[in-house]
């Protein structure tokens, strides 16, 4: 009997061992795979950053180029109320030239 006590209480330390060490194994793929996985968070975080970036300079070349149209077109509707007053006055010139003549 005292050797069949010896004998399971070798095979449950034996077993007790391969439990551990399997845990052992396990929580280190699992620290592994974490490590992995924090790396690409980071990566994809940094690639993420960059183009929000790129986006944010682009959004402000296209506000500045929208602003740059905004001015030309006030300028030419300045240009073009400046040409519509010397056309009316030329045409009023016209008219009483006209009248003189006739």
């Amino acid at each position: 009997m005292k050797r069949e006590i010896k004998t399971i209480e070798r095979e449950n330390q034996e077993i007790l061992d391969q439990i551990t060490e399997d845990t052992k194994v396990e929580i280190e793929d699992i620290t592994e795979k974490n490590n992995n996985n924090k790396q690409q968070v980071n990566d994809m975080s940094l690639k993420s950053k960059a183009e929000l970036q790129l986006t944010d300079n682009k959004l402000k070349d296209i506000e500045n180029e929208i602003e740059q149209l905004s001015r030309q077109i006030q300028d030419k509707n300045t240009q073009n109320a400046r040409q519509d007053a010397d056309c009316q006055e030329l045409r009023k010139q016209i008219h009483q030239k006209n009248a003189l003549i006739h």
